[in-house]
């Protein structure tokens, strides 16, 4: 039965390191190796967080009797190492000596216990030792923490947290099983990491480190969205996978979690089942785009040009504007709450081409609808006579704000967007202004599809942006 012993400080000198240990060749001199155990296997911070907090009590020193008096150390040699380089630190290497000395001069000997567990011979302590460093084994030897537990028990400082909350989550409201979770939480901290997928694929708007989450939009929409990224994972699905990049993730998020909406209810209905087989048939409303008879509109900015490849990546979906069927992509979906709000959304995503009158006017109704809903959540009173340039302009203010402080992230369209909005808020001849628009509800302005597409695209970002956080975040229940 192996013996217990405790050292006193004093009597360090009875350790003897031991020659043969796996950490470096065997046979070196007690000199060799101090100085490869200080180069090759991290003794100096070992020995700073004994000079801290002490050895740890969790683990004994494991030791045979020297035959000359004293123990050699079997388990245990960095310990040991560090111990002899702060019992006497002209023994470190030259290059490491003074740091040894400070960290001596810091130490309380006092603190320091040092236990030993004596065992008969090398070969019952060999036993104990290879259980401890060979790995679990069939279960015999310490398992490590994987990724998840780790998540649990050091939470923001693995930079899992919110991921684990997400896997739980899902979990909990039955999106996968718990065998499908094995293996995945890195896979999931790598996505909610991008702040595109955390922003605007699942509506979090809580940073990803933190394990309480928040969100915009409904819970049965994050459900949803949380529910696709969870099976896509498992499945490796969609290109969701750990080998992706930045880009790659957003692309992923855009592609498969921004389209997805909640049905708004009761819709305006299409007049005629086959009118884009029609249009598409005849080209008549094409040819009239593109004779430019209605291009002489009260709009100059229709002829102002625009780099499509600095635009939303959610605008158009590859579409050119002046041939899209309807003025909002799809892939418009900003996370909503509100009943009423989304039925002017979902209003406004059905107008058609061939009414390009009443889109305007849906937009100017959505626009102030959301800048209000925006700056009422934050406290701001809305009189009756607010005027809507400068309703727009104080939601567009307090956005440019928070972003210069770090309070929030926009996405390079988002700010880009939020600084064409700002600049034109007031523009008499720019078709998204809040002037122009108010001229086209007084009917002294007419604007044209082509120009309504094309500058929608310019806006959408920030429009999105707007209408996502115009409602304070809720937590999601958990089940």
């Amino acid at each position: 039965m192996p013996e217990r012993v405790t050292i006193d400080w004093a009597d360090l000198a009875d350790l003897d390191l031991d020659p043969d240990n796996p950490r470096h060749e065997p046979g070196m001199s007690r000199r060799d190796i101090i100085r490869y155990l200080v180069e090759k296997e991290s003794v100096l911070g070992l020995a700073r967080d004994i000079a801290k907090v002490g050895l740890s009590p969790l683990d004994m020193f494991g030791a045979v009797a020297a035959p000359e008096g004293g123990y050699v150390i079997l388990e245990g040699n960095r310990r040991l190492c560090a111990l002899i380089l702060l019992h006497d630190p002209t023994l470190a290497p030259p290059k490491e000596r003074k740091i040894f000395e400070r960290l001596s001069r810091d130490l309380d000997p006092d603190d320091i216990v040092i236990e030993l567990t004596v065992f008969d011979d090398e070969d019952e302590a060999d036993v104990w030792i290879d259980r401890k460093h060979a790995g679990p084994g069939n279960g015999n030897g310490p398992k490590p923490w994987n990724p998840v537990q780790l998540a649990r028990r050091y939470g923001d400082r693995t930079g899992n947290a919110l991921a684990l909350a997400l896997l739980e989550y899902g979990q909990s409201h039955g999106m996968l099983t718990k065998a499908q979770s094995t293996d995945i939480l890195t896979t999931i901290t790598r996505f909610i990491s991008n702040p595109f997928v955390r922003k605007h694929g699942l509506g979090i708007t809580t940073s990803a480190s933190e394990p309480e989450f928040k969100i915009l939009g409904t819970q049965s929409l994050f459900d949803l969205r949380l529910q696709r990224l969870l099976s896509d994972i498992v499945a490796r699905a969609n290109g969701a996978t750990s080998r992706t990049n930045s880009a790659d993730r957003a692309k992923y998020a855009q592609e498969n979690l921004v389209n997805i909406t909640e049905p708004v209810g009761p819709t305006p209905e299409d007049t005629e089942e086959n009118e884009d087989d029609t249009e598409q048939s005849t080209g008549s409303v094409e040819t009239t785009a593109d004779n430019g008879d209605e291009a002489a509109s009260d709009d100059p900015s229709a002829d102002d040009d625009t780099d499509d490849s600095e635009g939303s990546s959610t605008s158009g979906g590859g579409t050119h504007p002046d041939k899209r069927l309807k003025l909002v992509p799809e892939a418009f979906a900003p996370s909503l709450r509100d009943e009423r709000l989304k039925r002017i959304l979902a209003e406004l995503k059905s107008v058609r081409r061939f009414s390009p009158l009443a889109a305007a006017l849906i937009v100017r109704v959505f626009l102030e609808s959301v800048t209000v809903k925006y700056l009422e959540t934050r406290g701001t009173q809305i009189g009756q006579n607010d005027k809507l340039h400068l309703l727009v302009h104080n939601v567009l203010t307090h956005i440019e704000k928070e972003k210069k402080s770090g309070a929030i992230h926009l996405t390079k369209a988002e700010a880009g967007a939020l600084g064409l909005l700002k600049g034109q808020v007031s523009n008499p001849t720019y078709v998204y202004s809040a002037f122009y628009l108010g001229l086209i509800a007084h009917g002294s302005a007419f604007p044209d599809w082509a120009t309504l597409t094309k500058k929608w695209d310019e806006v959408e970002p920030i429009l999105g942006f707007i209408a996502s956080n115009a409602e304070p975040p809720i937590e999601p229940a958990q089940a």
